[in-house]
This record gives C-alpha cells, structure tokens and sequence, in this order.
C-alpha cells in the first residue's frame, strides 16, 4: 500500500516537473518570439523613419530642383535684360577669374555731350564681356530690343520726344568711334576707352561718327581690334608741327605714324585713321576737304569756316557764336557709324591758331578729354557743340 502511495506521488511530482520545464521553454520562446518580433517591430519603425527621412530627403531634392529650375528661367531672363544685382554678382564671380591687371578699361558715363560727368572710373573686365556687361557691373540699366540695346542708365531713360519734340538717347563710343553695333555685341578688350552719353538728337545724318575725347585713341587701339598706321598730313611749310605731333603719338603708345604732305585722293580713299595739320587756307585748297567744310550740318564736328571766320555750332547745327579772330579746331568725323578710318582736323585761321591746337593735343591733351570736338581762342579750348 505504502509502496502503491510512494508511486503515486512520484508520478504526479514527475508530471509536474514535465509541465513546469515545458512551460517555461513555451515562455521562454515566446519571449525570445517577442523579442525578436520586438526587434523585427523596432527594424520596422526604424525602417519606416529612413523612409520617411528618404521621402523628405527627396522632396527637398524636388524642391531644389524646382528652385534650380526658377532660378535658370531667371537668370536667363537677366541674360536678356540684366538686372544690376544679378549682373554684379556675376561680376563678383567674374572678379576672381581677372588674372591680369591690364584686363582693365577706361569707362565714361556723361550727359549732354560730356558736359556733367556721371561716372569717371577704371574697370575689371572679365573674358567675354560685353559693352552691357560692363554697364551692369557698375550702374543699373533697362535694356530693350531682346537686351541687345540700352533703355536707360541709372534711370535716365530714352525719349522717342513725345509733344516735347525733343529726343534724347544713349549713344556709345569705342575708342572715340561710334559704334556701329549694339552694346551686347561688343567684346571688350583691355585698356579700351568706353564712353557712353546721354543728349538730345535731331535725327541720325546729326550723329557724331567720332569725337576726340578719348584721345590717344582711337590711334593706339582703333576699333574692334583693327588697328592701322596713322597718317599725320600737312602743307610742307608745316611738317615740323606734324613731326611734333608724330612723336607726341608714339609717346602715346602708337605704333606706326606716317607723315605726308596733303593729298585729296588720300583723304578720298583713306584707309587708316588720318590726321590732317594746316591753316584753312592750305587745306581748303583740297576739293574734298571743302566739300566736307560746306556740309557743316551733318559733319557733327560743329564748326564751319567761312571768309569772316570760325562759326561754331550748337548741337542741332545751327550757329551759336562767331570768332573773328585768331582760332584753331580739333574735331574729328568718320563716313558712318564704326568706322575705323576716322578723320582728324587740326586746322587754324591763320598760323597762330593752327600752333595753338598742335599744342594741345601735343603737351596739354587732357584738356580735351571727354569732348566731342574743341576750338582753341587765346589759348582757352571751347567745348563743342555749344550749350
């Protein structure tokens, strides 16, 4: 009976001990299942944050290429009508790829014929810029037909005249040449003279071809890169004075000048820049010279020699004022807009004027810088045309 009893309770002990081992190994899995599953679950969430970080990520990326996309319509749209702030900025990028200081230009900005100086200053240029790259890095401009021509400079705008009757517009010079294209079409070169002026009009035959205030140029650099020898021309009783002027150039930097005695048919055919020396009644003898002398009016050198003396012009061409005494002209004029041939007049009324001007333009050629043309009376140079 004992032994029946003793079984009994072994047996039901081993049952327990079955099920309790069982149990825990149950639990224990079910642990470790939870926590990989817990583990698997915290992958997820963390999976599940990467991708919702990726989505954001790709959205910013989306984003930024929108704005790319923006920022490219914009800028092409500066490209076309450059606006100050977006132009400087690329001329603050353009800066630090200047490798030269010679890569510099003399820049002018004035109103009524050089009258009041807006800006006077030396620039940086970069390769490949443009008249209208030049203008933006230091001034805010408007440009209009497809961003090739200027509108306006620093709010001053051009006036088709409306009731006024009156023109104004922006005209440009390179090298002291009228240029014959529009600013955007323009590739600088270093050490140009750009000058650009602002002033009432008649009409284009009134245009001022060429000036002589960007002097030594155009005689060093010429226009678009075209340099050709200069030719000095006078009467034979004034080569010493062209000889003076050939030097005085050379001092300048240009590098071939060709003294010769007046000649019709080179003035005529000219094909360099020309210089002509001489008191009105040597030069008149010249056919051409005194056709050019009686087309006054469109010549836009603003002075007319006639037997009582010197007139000089207003800028509509009307005359302003009459010197009847000892005078000399330095003006200059070409056959159209870029032309690289300009011609030069150093002419007196008699001989006293005529040194009077060879001597400015020989030992005091500031004086006439930023000019469109001059006339020398008693020493004192006149600014032409007359206000």
């Amino acid at each position: 009976m004992k032994n029946r009893l003793l079984c009994l309770v072994l047996t039901v002990f081993l049952i327990w001990m079955a099920v309790t081992i069982s149990g825990c190994s149950t639990n224990k899995t079910n642990d470790n299942s939870i926590s990989v599953n817990g583990s698997s679950v915290t992958t997820d969430k963390a999976k599940g944050k990467t991708n919702d970080e990726k989505i954001k990520i790709e959205t910013q990326e989306q984003a930024s290429q929108g704005e790319s996309k923006e920022n490219k319509v914009d800028n092409e749209r500066n490209a076309i009508t450059p606006s100050h702030d977006s132009v400087a900025q690329n001329t603050s990028n353009q800066a630090g790829k200047t490798t030269s200081t010679n890569d510099m230009v003399t820049l002018f900005i004035t109103k009524d014929f050089g009258v009041q100086i807006l800006v006077e200053k030396q620039v940086a240029i970069n390769k490949n810029w443009t008249i209208i790259d030049l203008l933006a890095s230091v001034s805010e401009i408007d440009t209009k037909w497809n961003g090739g021509f200027i509108n306006s400079i620093d709010g001053l705008e051009s006036n088709n005249g409306g009731m006024s009757g009156k023109r104004f517009d922006w005209f440009y010079y390179i090298n002291g040449i009228c240029s014959d294209v529009g600013a955007a079409e323009y590739d600088l070169k270093a050490g140009e003279v750009v000058w650009w002026d602002y002033h009432d009009w008649k009409s284009m035959g009134s245009t001022n071809s060429a000036v002589i205030g960007c002097y030594p140029e155009p005689f060093v650099r010429g226009y678009r890169g075209k340099i050709g020898a200069t030719t000095v021309m006078s009467s034979a009783d004034n080569q010493s004075l062209a000889t003076d002027l050939q030097k005085a150039l050379k001092v300048k930097g240009v590098r071939s000048v060709n003294v010769k005695e007046l000649d019709n048919n080179v003035l005529e055919n000219r094909q360099v820049p020309t210089i002509v020396i001489g008191t009105w009644n040597e030069v008149k003898q010249l056919s051409w010279l005194e056709k050019f002398n009686n087309a006054y009016r469109k010549t836009g050198t603003s002075v007319h020699f006639t037997d009582k003396g010197l007139e000089l012009l207003d800028h509509s061409g009307a005359v302003a004022q009459m010197i009847d005494k000892s005078a000399g002209v330095i003006v200059a004029a070409g056959s159209g807009l870029g032309d690289t041939s300009p011609l030069w007049m150093l002419v007196g009324t008699d001989q006293e004027g005529l040194k009077q001007v060879v001597d400015i333009l020989v030992n005091k050629p500031e004086e006439i810088s930023r000019l469109y043309n001059a006339a020398v009376v008693s020493g004192k140079v006149i600014r032409l045309p007359l206000q």
